[in-house]
């Protein structure tokens, strides 16, 4: 009887061990964040951007996903950066990303380094070294059974470190950049289990680019390109069309080939900024959820050291 207990448990766990490890390896896919508002934080997927701007922008930027849904993805994203003497870019992102039982906080540090091509074309080497905290709190676990003895109710937590890489060559109304996040796929388990398996934080290539086209002297239109590949997932293109009147105010549409279809506005008054966008779900996930959106406020603080002008972010 003894013995039919102990292999009863045994068995528990294993299974429980399976079962985490399809909850963890879904938020490792998760871990490579969608942001429908990308343009307004580039930091978020290249570390060349550091020292992009005019100005020392600080930026927060949330994004709730498959609203409805109990416990549903969201993130939260708090960037810098500034344009430093010697052509230095410095910058660094705070990040959380929660997802029902498990969580993935972490920062990183972005260093870039900016060179002048001609007269109107620089280029932007960019690095960062990056940090993640992996959570996995079994507490918040549901199961059929709330005395399930393969359930401890621990909080089991990991760190992962990683680094990411990037450049951008861009001119006044144009840009193009290429960027991989997570090169080294660090480890990222979040259990304690002697099974052989690996969750490792996934490697992701970005390709983008966009221009700023003059339609009158109040209007410019802007088109956008993000696509992105992360191992072990079809690759994914965003395009977003943005119309801006009198550089203030925008608004724009978007398109994801996972069939999201998005509004975007946006504002400027002063140093403030604000963005909002919402992702209209066009799959049969639409029964079950109503979209995704995001919000984003940023101070744009000026830097003495910048003079640079451009009009593209």
């Amino acid at each position: 009887m003894c013995s039919f207990i102990n292999s009863k448990k045994s068995f528990l766990k294993y299974l429980f061990t399976i079962m985490v490890f399809g909850v963890v390896s879904s938020s490792s896919a998760q871990q490579v964040i969608n942001t429908t508002l990308y343009n307004q934080n580039r930091l978020t997927y290249n570390p060349a951007y550091a020292g992009m701007s005019n100005d020392i922008p600080v930026t927060a930027h949330v994004r709730q996903q498959w609203i409805g849904f109990d416990d549903a993805p969201r993130s939260q994203f708090l960037s810098s950066h500034a344009f430093l003497p010697h052509e230095i870019g410095f910058g660094g992102m705070i990040f959380n990303n929660i997802s029902g039982p498990t969580r993935q906080s972490g920062l990183n540090v972005a260093f870039s380094k900016h060179l002048q091509i001609d007269e109107r074309h620089h280029i932007s080497l960019g690095i960062s070294g990056d940090l993640y905290q992996n959570v996995f709190d079994q507490g918040k676990l549901q199961t059929a059974d709330p005395n399930d003895p393969a359930l401890t109710g621990e909080i089991e937590q990991k760190f992962a470190p990683d680094a990411s890489t990037g450049f951008f060559i861009y001119a006044d109304k144009y840009f193009g950049g290429f960027s991989v996040v997570n090169i080294i796929e660090s480890r990222s388990d979040v259990f304690t289990t002697n099974a052989q398996f690996e969750n490792p934080l996934p490697r992701t290539m970005y390709l983008t680019g966009g221009y700023v086209f003059d339609i009158d002297e109040n209007f410019k239109y802007q088109p956008t390109i993000l696509g992105k590949k992360t191992a072990g997932l079809s690759a994914q293109l965003d395009l977003t069309n943005k119309i801006i009147y009198q550089d203030f105010l925008w608004g724009a549409l978007a398109y994801r080939t996972n069939n999201d279809i998005s509004i975007l506005l946006g504002a400027k008054y002063g140093i403030m900024e604000l963005a909002y966008a919402y992702d209209f779900t066009t799959s049969e996930l639409k029964t079950y959820n109503s979209g995704n959106q995001e919000i984003m406020l940023r101070l744009n603080l000026g830097n003495w050291y910048a003079e640079r002008e451009f009009m593209w972010w």
